[in-house]
């Protein structure tokens, strides 16, 4: 599992920028694989505006990966399945999850 994790909305951190250019330089060597991504959000104001924002933070990925690959499966969770032992003001549940097989 690879974790890319965003500021807010759909920036993605420095470090995420650098792992998702890595993901690209890879994905023109395997071209027969399933991948899965997994968005998460932030609790906020509402579940439904929760899984709005994971669903933009998947599609902006999506954006950025380099693959012709048509096996790709997407889940927005919103604001379920939090890293535990978050504090409020914690934002790393801002986070796409990638999968790779």
């Amino acid at each position: 599992k690879i974790t890319l994790y965003f500021e807010n909305g759909t920036q993605l951190k420095p470090q995420s920028l650098q792992v998702l250019s890595e993901i690209n330089s890879e994905m023109k060597y395997r071209k027969d694989i399933h991948i899965k991504l997994s968005g998460y959000a932030d609790k906020g104001k509402s579940d439904i505006i929760d899984k709005e924002m994971s669903r933009k933070r998947i599609d902006y990925v999506l954006s950025q990966l380099k693959t012709s690959n048509q096996n790709i499966e997407t889940i927005a969770y919103g604001n379920q399945n939090s890293i535990s032992g978050l504090s409020a003001s914690d934002n790393r549940n801002r986070r796409v999850v990638i999968q790779v097989n």
